[in-house]
């Protein structure tokens, strides 16, 4: 929250293994205080030109401690993909 910055990796089906896609930016719609942000593809050392398993975004509204809840969207291949998510409290993450 202090950066005020998203971030979203894409992991493969184990969880934990980075899963690069080939896309530019992802759009993270946020409900509750209702914003976006534009997540622009930051590839991990290795990842090869045109694909990227981390996305990053900073706004405003991002510094503000709460859990947050909305959708993710995108476009990879040419293909459109959404999905809905909601952050969970966890250790080192209270928000009192």
């Amino acid at each position: 929250h202090d950066k005020k910055e998203a971030t979203v990796y894409f992991v493969g089906s184990d969880e934990k293994s980075p899963s690069p896609i080939k896309a530019d930016k992802i759009l993270l719609t946020i409900k509750q205080p209702q914003f976006q942000v534009e997540l622009s593809a930051t590839p991990l050392d290795g990842e090869a030109n045109g694909v990227s398993s981390r996305f990053v975004g900073v706004h405003e509204s991002l510094g503000v401690v709460q859990e947050f809840a909305g959708t993710i969207s995108g476009e990879v291949d040419g293909t459109p993909y959404s999905g809905e998510f909601a952050e969970e409290a966890h250790v080192g993450h209270d928000h009192k």
